[in-house]
C-alpha cells in the first residue's frame, strides 16, 4: 500500500446522538434517520479502520464526529482496541449518558482525552445535573488514572448568549 498522509482520523463509533444542538447536523435533525444496524461501529469496521490508520502519520484516533460515543454499549472495548493498536484515544461527549459506570468504563479503558460539550449536555440535562457529571468525571480521573486523562470543556454560544452570560452559569 502506498504511503498516506492521514493527520487526523475520526472514527464514528456511534451514528446517533441524544442531544439537540442546533449547531450540529445530527442534533438539529438534518441527517435523517439511521438504520438500526448503522448506529454503532462493528468490530470488523473498527479493525479495518485501525489497520488503515497504521499507514498514516497520526497518533490519535477521535471516536466521535456527529454521534455521542457514550451511547455505544461497548465503548470501553472500542477504546481498548484503539489503544492496543498503538494510538491515543480521544472522544467528545455531552455527558447526557455519562453515568458513573460509563465514565468509569472509559477511564479504565485508557481514554487519553475527553472533551465535554456543556452546551450539548444542557439540551437534555439541567445545569445542576450536568455540573454533577463534570465533577464525577474529574473525580474518577483522579481516582482511576491519577489525572492521566486530559479533560477539556467547551460551550457553543447560542441564541444571543455572550461569554460573560455563560460564565455566570458555571
Amino acid at each position: 500500500m502506498s504511503a498516506m498522509a492521514i493527520n487526523v482520523l475520526m472514527i464514528e463509533s456511534v451514528g446517533v446522538c441524544n442531544a439537540t444542538c442546533n449547531y450540529c447536523p445530527r442534533g438539529a435533525g438534518l441527517l435523517g434517520k439511521l438504520e438500526r444496524n448503522d448506529r454503532f461501529i462493528t468490530p470488523n469496521v473498527l479493525k479495518k479502520s485501525l489497520e488503515l490508520a497504521k499507514h498514516g502519520t497520526q497518533k490519535a484516533i477521535y471516536l466521535h464526529h456527529r454521534g455521542e460515543p457514550l451511547l455505544h454499549p461497548e465503548i470501553g472495548h472500542v477504546i481498548r482496541e484503539v489503544r492496543k493498536a498503538g494510538f491515543m484515544a480521544y472522544l467528545s461527549t455531552n455527558l447526557i449518558s455519562g453515568t458513573d459506570s460509563k465514565l468509569e468504563e472509559i477511564l479504565e479503558s485508557g481514554i487519553n482525552q475527553v472533551e465535554l460539550h456543556l452546551s450539548g449536555g444542557l439540551t437534555n440535562l439541567d445545569q445542576e445535573e450536568l455540573l454533577k457529571r463534570v465533577h464525577t468525571i474529574r473525580k474518577l480521573n483522579w481516582e482511576i488514572r491519577n489525572h492521566g486523562c486530559k479533560i477539556e470543556a467547551n460551550y457553543g454560544l447560542q441564541n444571543g448568549e455572550t461569554e460573560k452570560s455563560v460564565r455566570a452559569k458555571f
